[in-house]
């Protein structure tokens, strides 16, 4: 036996698509000590098509919005009706609670000019956010080489945009331009904050080019950062079984420890922890992980698991 290989080409590399931030947390500051009810903050898609939010300030200064679509906003905050300032807030780079400063003036004279919101982060430019949509539309259609160039775009336009550098590296690996994709992948771990999506991918990028060690503490690390993300268990699992061989078994239990936490994520899980238990000499254990993965209740994993079933089964 050569150890498990990893299987995870179509099921680790991740994209960053539009998804939603579960709840956007703010607090409105002023000189004055009161602000009452009247203040509102408004969210507006960018490109005016999409999606508006809006929240009313309680009594001491807090705010919060739920189920926002990630993408660029205008943020405004808002008094009866009247502007009081606004920034760009960009959703895909957001990580915390953003403070809304109102100076003294405006708390008297609403309305009476627009001023910046703290700035968190530097916002993505336009052109930048554009060509990162557009190629995540040629993602969609198929056209890679297209979703290549718009993601090359982005970055000549902002090259701290780390979800274009992690796009562009999903895109590397599937035309096999796999050291190309790693240095993307480097890049966006480098120039954002930690994401287990990012690392993860990393994580297999590295395991392309053969450097399993460093592939391992990525995925170690994307576990440590997120523990319910499935997927990233699986991909330490698959690393950890590569060295599980009938002389070497000194890594099966924690690798099928993680294969096991992934595999709701990814049901081939059980095909590899089977064969842990294979080169544990232990068929009894080896098959009954391939009938979970039978249960999974999708056709092809029934026609792969009896295939696996009759070969250990034989033996």
């Amino acid at each position: 036996m050569n150890g498990i290989p990893v299987l995870i080409l179509a099921l680790f590399v991740s994209m960053c698509r539009a998804e939603t931030l579960p709840v956007l947390r703010g607090r409105v500051e002023s000189d004055s000590t009161f602000l009452g009810i009247d203040y509102m903050v408004e969210l507006e898609e960018r490109t005016r098509n999409g999606p508006r939010y809006d929240a009313a300030v309680t009594n001491d200064g807090s705010f919060e919005i739920r189920d926002i679509a990630v993408g660029q906003y205008t943020l405004r905050l808002m008094l009866r009706g009247e502007t009081v300032c606004e920034q760009i807030l960009d959703m895909h780079q957001f990580t915390g609670q953003i403070t809304i400063r109102i100076p003294s003036h405006s708390v008297s004279r609403p309305g009476s000019g627009t001023v910046s919101v703290r700035e968190l982060q530097h916002p993505i430019p336009e052109k930048a956010f554009r060509a990162f949509l557009a190629a995540q539309h040629y993602t969609e259609s198929g056209r890679e080489l297209d979703a290549v160039r718009q993601l090359e775009r982005a970055l000549k336009l902002y090259p701290d945009y780390a979800d274009a550098r992690c796009n562009l590296g999903v895109e590397y690996v599937h035309l096999g331009r796999h050291r190309e994709a790693l240095e993307q992948f480097e890049k966006a771990a480098a120039s954002s904050a930690p994401s287990a999506k990012v690392l993860a991918n990393l994580a297999y990028s590295l395991c392309l080019v053969g450097r399993l060690q460093d592939a391992e503490q990525s995925a170690r690390r994307a576990v440590e950062i997120d523990s319910s993300y499935g997927r990233a268990h699986y991909l330490l699992g698959s690393i950890l079984a590569r060295s599980v061989v009938p002389g070497s078994l000194n890594k099966a239990p924690e690798g099928a420890h993680q294969l096991r936490l992934g595999a709701a994520d990814v049901p081939r899980a059980f095909l590899d922890i089977a064969q842990i238990y294979l080169a544990e000499g232990d068929r009894l254990s080896a098959a009954e992980e391939v009938r979970l993965y039978i249960k999974c209740g999708d056709k092809r994993y029934r026609a792969e698991g009896e295939r696996w079933l009759a070969r250990i089964l034989e033996n």
